[in-house]
């Protein structure tokens, strides 16, 4: 139904796609092994209740249809700034993207509730709660899962926020994606062929095997979700990133160069930038780091982990050992 995506696109989402709500047992089975391998860390939220994010069921007993959509945030290539800096992961860049995506799922849903009526359920995710959103993208025809782990959609890349709606309405079988055309079914399985080189690029080798990332490792979970001291064999390869990684990223070939998104919300100019001066967390209080980083995803970290952060990326560019 193309209306869907005309109501998607008013919203404020470049990407839609609609799937039907099938138990994804595949997925299921491999994220148990995931788990079992240890590889999610501390993160251990996501060891309770996993089939809720394959069952949409278990979340809206009546959902009939899984709408899933897509902002890209691509900003730009990132300055070179003058002297010592920490780099920040590019979706982090400008504005808090959950604030401003369930703003948008606001809208969309009060569009829909329009146009089907006021009746019509709805439950809306944005990256914080049970869903498996780049499962459920690919079943939506948006794009496949990369050797990355992360959603690849034709033309758009791996830079794009992913948001769930679950509704009551049946709209998978009438409703197309938009603004792509729909994935052959080995395109949306696997978008990479035989290219490895996000496995060989990532500095801390967290990609163990295509598709399966071993999070303990990763510098992304290091620097945001991570609590605690960082063990000194990972922390001498985080090199100069403070908040996230994007190595993974960078060295896609399905990622477009230049392509800028038109999302001013998440430019540099909007946040923290790309870069932060290695003192951004000294002298602040909590309150006050949160005030000078509110509405950035900096500010849901907190100044005790991006002080951290700051600290081991000093001692990297000055070649100093980090358990010094």
């Amino acid at each position: 139904m193309e209306g869907i995506g005309l109501l998607a696109r008013e919203a404020g989402f470049a990407v839609a796609g609609v799937a039907r709500p099938r138990p994804l047992d595949e997925d299921e089975r491999a994220f148990a092994r995931w788990i079992g391998r240890s590889f999610h860390g501390t993160m251990r939220f996501l060891e309770r209740e996993p089939e809720r994010r394959f069952r949409p069921e278990t979340l809206l007993a009546s959902a009939r249809s899984v709408i899933v959509l897509g902002v890209p945030y691509f900003p730009g290539d990132p300055p070179a700034p003058s002297g010592a800096h920490a780099r920040v992961s590019m979706f982090a860049w400008g504005k808090d993207y959950h604030e401003i995506i369930g703003g948008r799922l606001s809208a969309l849903i009060s569009r829909l509730r329009e146009r089907f009526g006021a009746k019509a359920a709805f439950r809306p995710f944005v990256d914080a709660g049970p869903v498996a959103e780049k499962s459920w993208a690919r079943e939506a025809g948006i794009g496949g899962i990369g050797k990355n782990t992360l959603l690849i959609a034709p033309g758009v890349g791996s830079y794009v926020f992913l948001a769930v709606v679950l509704t009551d309405l049946e709209l998978w079988s009438r409703t197309p994606p938009f603004p792509l055309s729909p994935l052959p079914l080995s395109a949306s399985r696997d978008p990479c062929g035989g290219c490895t080189l996000c496995l060989d690029a990532c500095p801390t080798r967290a990609l163990v095997e295509p598709r399966v990332l071993d999070a303990r490792r990763c510098i992304s979970y290091l620097t945001i979700e991570h609590r605690g001291e960082i063990d000194p064999a990972l922390a001498g390869r985080m090199g100069d990133w403070a908040y996230g990684c994007d190595v993974c990223q960078e060295v896609c070939p399905h990622n477009p160069a230049g392509t800028i998104a038109d999302e001013p919300e998440f430019w540099p100019s909007a946040g923290p930038g790309s870069h932060l001066p290695l003192d951004a967390a000294e002298g602040l209080s909590e309150g006050a780091f949160r005030k000078k980083f509110g509405g950035t995803s900096l500010a849901r970290a907190g100044r005790r982990r991006i002080a951290r952060n700051l600290e081991i990326v000093r001692k990297n560019i000055a070649g100093e050992s980090v358990n010094g």
